[in-house]
């Protein structure tokens, strides 16, 4: 997130679609454990930082659209990819979080 903000920053960047992220199938007990940290990592924590550092800048003009993409998954648990839907969950409910912050900025999501 950072290496990309660094190389667009001096762009205007008025939409931002966060549609990065992986999903791992199996048994969570089972699969190595870093694969879901990394999983985890991509689908949350760099979507949140891309947010954060494009977010910031559309604040600061008034204007901005942000974009998390999530999935259907994150409506209820589901077996054998407990850590994607959690992360889907997460997306989720940041976003509806978002959107209540953004209110008055001229920035939605």
């Amino acid at each position: 997130a950072q290496a990309l903000y660094a190389k667009l920053k001096k762009e205007q960047i008025d939409v931002l679609i966060n549609n990065a992220g992986v999903g791992l199938r199996g048994d969570f007990f089972s699969d190595d454990l870093a694969k879901n940290q990394a999983m985890a990592q991509l689908n949350m924590n760099t979507l949140m930082d891309m947010t954060h550092l494009f977010g910031n800048d559309m604040i600061k003009r008034g204007h901005g659209k942000i974009l998390n993409i999530g999935s259907i998954v994150s409506f209820f648990p589901g077996p054998n990819q407990p850590v994607y839907y959690a992360t889907k969950a997460f997306v989720r409910n940041f976003t509806r979080a978002l959107a209540y912050n953004l209110r008055g900025t001229g920035v939605t999501a």
